[in-house]
């Protein structure tokens, strides 16, 4: 992911104690007078176990790109196994450009996490920094993989992401994938979001499809449209 001067990538086989690969996440600046992406910082899990895939999907908003809380950066882990096999959780950093190897800020889990959920495995910030979207494409409440996401915004008070809404699309059928990748962007309390569900058969089988959904300046996250 970019945002104006920084850019991160994920790397979630990385190995920093073989044979063991938690994964990581890399960030990089660039420098204006050479215009070459310098490495910055190296992120990590805390409790990072193998093959948790962290870094599988990564996000960040920059503090000179109109982030309202500094420099934050959110790494998914679909394959943590926090709710049980493959729940997965997502990790937040903020204000991270210290140099070395940094751990996070909080780690997220979602309020009914369950096996196989893959929970983190697509993540978006907003350019505010204030409110991230993360995928659970394995979520069986409509009916098994039919997938869902979670809408969490920034607390300033407690300088945590809280759970705002789950999302889910209004015609989920199985195996649909709703959320196998996610998007936000716009202002705090009227952002946009796209959610892509690659499985949906409306057009054939697995012919795909994306649903907008918008947040009404209530903090209520309405469907506005599905695009195939």
């Amino acid at each position: 992911d970019l945002s104006s001067d920084l850019l991160i990538g994920g790397a979630p086989q990385n190995t920093p104690a073989p044979p063991h690969k938690p994964g990581a996440a890399f960030v990089f600046r660039l420098d204006p007078n050479t215009s070459t992406w310098l490495q910055q910082v190296k992120l990590r899990s805390s409790d990072g176990f193998d093959e948790d895939r962290f870094g599988i999907s990564v996000t960040l908003a920059s503090a000179t790109a109109a982030s309202l809380i500094g420099d934050v950066a959110i790494v998914g882990a679909h394959q943590d196994d926090d709710g049980g096999r493959n729940s997965g959780s997502a990790y937040v950093f903020n204000n991270f450009l210290t140099g070395g190897e940094q751990f996070q800020l909080q780690k997220i889990t979602a309020f009914d996490h369950s096996p196989q959920d893959l929970f983190g495995f697509s993540v978006s910030i907003s350019p505010a920094g204030t409110l991230a979207i993360i995928s659970s494409h394995g979520d069986d409440d409509n009916a098994n993989g039919s997938g869902a996401a979670y809408v969490y915004r920034w607390d300033p008070d407690d300088l945590v992401f809280v759970f705002e809404q789950k999302i889910k699309a209004p015609d989920l059928a199985a195996n649909d994938s709703f959320g196998f990748a996610v998007a936000v962007s716009g202002p705090p309390d009227h952002e946009v979001a796209v959610i892509g569900a690659f499985s949906d058969d409306d057009l054939g089988l697995n012919s795909g499809s994306a649903y907008v959904f918008r947040c009404n300046g209530n903090r209520q996250w309405v469907f506005e449209q599905k695009l195939t």
